[in-house]
């Protein structure tokens, strides 16, 4: 006893030396190269502090152990999907860490660790009644906690010297010494908590206790931990789709798993007739197809058809899909007609019971969308989207939050009214395919007639900016339409024979003022440029147009009359068409005129007209057509006056223009 009273003694002696420097972490002594930092004494200074601002062990505690996740191994393997449990570390199970622990994330689940100080029984009957019902948390209760503790406060104590001693920046020994310390912690801390969640007793374990759904489960090895979190995986993801592909089955998609699903999309839109959609050789998509759509049967071969085509999930196959689209198909067609956020549908589909991993939902969706795309109707920010397009499928997989989709079933009235279109067009009797007729109607009208407010009907004007400003083709079918022709909206009730006659005569009446809207202006300008060149308002008079910028072309060279006459030469190959004559005199392309250049153009052909009139007049040809006889009269009547007017010796200028004037007076007389 002496010997060890005397090592101890020496040993103290050495510390006070700074030969010798003492780690509580493992109670050992190392040699002590010497520092200006006492370190001892800032760890005493630390642990002063962290008394003084009433930091309770517990909680220093469980703020220094490291997160940690613990994976559902068994579930994992057979779904396919990475289910996970987050760990929280607490000293008492309060309303608000079972709230934190309840908040949604990418994990299963929480696994709250409750590190008692006393009376753990009482906390395990407390905690069986708080946690009944309560299915995404597993709280384990582990008995013995004290080593653990005091390492990490320790290690809590270290942390603090190297916050606040600024001397050890410039110190290398005393930094190499907290350094070394800090690590030692850490490992200590890693290698007590391989134990801490361990159900075996003692000194194996820590013969920690697993309640879940209020019960204690009385697990007795460390490889049943494992199988309970799988079975809660399972119990709280019964729906979930079982779908091994490491590619897609995730939350976060690398690049190259984009990459390959964004080829996949495209695919399915454009190939969807095709085996293996079209996919040549094994590229990344070439896997996504087989696990995704061709091993769940969503794309498969039809007989009746003799091509590919897609289908809903089969219920029975062992990938379990159908679960995922039975959801979509509720939410898409439900009784009231309403717009669906895509982000909405693929958050119930990743909460419980489904668990679908978001790299899945713009794939599900997509063959969704193609099988029933005459149903469907696609928003991307409230506006409507006729024609769905790749550029449209990969911001989709980026922002699913700006696009929205409805669908609607048809009967009644409104079934009425679609069947009707539908035979007229000569489309499916569905909603999306006769409302998107209706939108190719419209846009294959000119601009003038899409702008212009020179409409005299009104209901006319009304139907059509109501046509371009729909942002819904269900409520415009059905309820924007009905308005602009004075009625009611139409009821998915009985037939009512005599409003939808009404509805079509309206329709019909707007879609053909529509149709001749641009013709009929044509015509109009057309006219009035032909009255103010002195012609006859009708087609001989464009004839005789036609037939007057044919003799003048080469005769005359004038920078305002000469295109216009170019122009009027160029319309008579394209079946004798004024347009590009009155495109030139607008100096604006007729689809594209504004009710500017309508209102202005009589006054710029009158303008022309005069410049025509006068031209004419001295180049023109004023003969009339003769006869047979006639034009022997003329040649021989031609040879008499040649050499008479050559005797005459004047200009060729003025002797053609004494010649003109005799001209006009013989034909008055």
């Amino acid at each position: 006893m002496e010997n060890i009273a005397n090592v101890e003694t020496e040993l103290e002696q050495l510390k006070k030396q700074s030969i010798l420097t003492y780690r509580r972490l493992d109670g050992s002594f190392r040699v002590w190269e010497g520092s200006d930092v006492d370190i001892e004494a800032r760890m005493t200074e630390g642990r002063r502090k962290l008394h003084l601002e009433g930091v309770s062990p517990m909680e220093t505690l469980c703020r220094h152990l490291p997160k940690q996740t613990l994976v559902a191994r068994k579930h994992s393997l057979e779904t396919g999907v990475h289910r996970y449990f987050n760990m929280i570390y607490t000293e008492t199970l309060s309303e608000s860490i079972l709230k934190k622990a309840e908040e949604p994330t990418d994990a299963a689940g929480t696994v709250v660790v409750l590190l008692p100080l006393a009376n753990p029984k009482k906390l395990e009957e407390e905690t069986a009644k708080k946690t009944t019902g309560k299915k995404r948390i597993i709280v384990a209760l582990p008995r013995q906690i004290d080593a653990l503790r005091n390492v990490v406060e320790e290690v809590a104590c270290l942390r603090w010297v190297v916050d606040h001693t600024p001397e050890l920046r410039d110190d290398r020994i005393a930094q190499r010494e907290v350094s070394l310390q800090l690590t030692m912690g850490e490992q200590l801390i890693a290698q007590l908590l391989q134990t801490l969640l361990d159900p075996r007793p003692a000194p194996t374990g820590n013969s920690c206790r697993w309640i879940w759904d209020g019960v204690d489960r009385c697990l007795k090895w460390p490889i049943e931990v494992t199988r309970l979190l799988s079975d809660v995986c399972d119990d709280i993801y019964p729906k979930s789709p079982r779908i091994r592909n490491e590619l897609v089955v995730r939350n976060k998609l690398s690049s190259a798993s984009a990459a390959a699903r964004r080829c996949l999309l495209e695919r399915m839109l454009e190939h969807r007739s095709e085996e293996r959609l079209g996919i040549e050789g094994y590229p990344p998509e070439r896997s996504v197809y087989e696990s995704v759509l061709r091993a769940t049967g969503i794309h498969y071969f039809d007989e009746n058809l003799n091509e590919w085509s897609f289908q809903t999930p089969p219920a029975n196959n062992a990938m379990k899909l159908r679960p995922c689209w039975d959801l979509m198909e509720r939410e898409i067609f439900s009784d009231e007609i309403q717009r669906i956020q895509l982000v909405d549908l693929f958050a119930k589909w990743f909460d419980v019971p489904y668990g679908m991993p978001n790299g899945l939902h713009p794939i599900l969706f997509t063959a969704f969308y193609i099988l029933y795309q005459d149903e469907l109707f696609l928003y991307r920010e409230n506006t409507f989207i006729p024609y769905v397009q790749t550029a449209h499928l990969e911001l989709m997989q980026r922002r699913p939050d700006l696009f929205s989709v409805s669908g609607v079933r048809l009967e009644g009235t409104r079934k009425a009214v679609v069947e009707r279109l539908a035979r007229g067009f000569k489309k499916p009797a569905k909603t999306a395919s006769v409302v998107r007729t209706l939108y190719q109607i419209l846009n294959t009208l000119p601009q003038v007639t899409l702008k212009t407010s020179r409409i005299k009907d009104t209901v006319v004007m009304k139907m059509r900016d109501t046509l371009q400003d729909a942002a819904a083709p269900e409520e415009l079918l059905f309820v924007d339409l009905p308005r602009c022709f004075g009625m009611d909206p139409f009821m998915g009730d009985e037939v009512k024979k005599k409003e939808v006659d009404q509805f079509f005569e309206h329709l019909n009446n707007c879609l053909s003022t529509l149709n001749s809207h641009a013709q009929n202006l044509l015509s109009k300008h057309r006219n009035q440029l032909l009255r103010a060149c002195g012609l006859s308002p009708n087609a001989e008079g464009w004839h005789e147009l036609e037939r007057r910028c044919t003799w003048l072309a080469p005769r005359i060279k004038h920078e305002v009359l000469t295109p216009l006459i170019n122009c009027v030469n160029n319309g008579i190959a394209d079946g004798h068409n004024a347009l590009p004559a009155l495109s030139q005199i607008a100096n604006r392309p007729f689809e594209k005129w504004t009710d500017m250049n309508i209102d202005g153009f009589n006054g710029l052909a009158r303008g022309i007209g005069k410049i025509f009139l006068q031209s004419w007049r001295n180049y023109g040809d004023g003969s009339p057509e003769l006869t047979a006889e006639e034009l022997k009269q003329k040649i021989k009547l031609r040879n008499i006056l040649e050499p008479q007017l050559k005797k005459i010796g004047e200009s060729p200028r003025v002797l053609a223009a004494a010649l003109r004037e005799l001209l006009d007076e013989i034909k008055i007389d």
